[in-house]
């Protein structure tokens, strides 16, 4: 099991319980496959309508927000793959700020 699916199970048991959230299901969300989680538990959600992950998504998650990496990322099937595409664009952002700010 990937780390994306892992992240999605806690934080699914934690929105389809209607549980209070901690550390561990802000962990699912603070790292850069947050996107990749938050679109994992989406798309189970509009798979399965009935269910209380789907009932509750937006309760715990912003739905804008969510959305809106839904629809960025919707060719990506492989959401491993995305949420390490997600770390190499944010190294290089990093990257390229960094020579901006030694080159001034």
């Amino acid at each position: 099991m990937t780390q994306v699916q892992q992240l999605a199970n806690l934080a699914a048991s934690y929105i389809s319980g209607g549980k209070n959230t901690g550390r561990a299901f802000d962990s699912c969300f603070e790292w850069h496959g947050a996107d990749a989680v938050a679109i994992a538990l989406y798309r189970r959600a509009e798979k399965r309508p009935e269910t209380k992950l789907a009932q509750n998504l937006f309760k715990y998650l912003c739905r804008e927000s969510v959305t809106e990496a839904a629809i960025k990322y919707s060719e990506w099937e492989d959401l491993e793959a995305l949420a390490d595409h997600i770390l190499e664009q944010q190294q290089k952002s990093h990257e390229a700020k960094q020579a901006m700010e030694e080159s001034q």
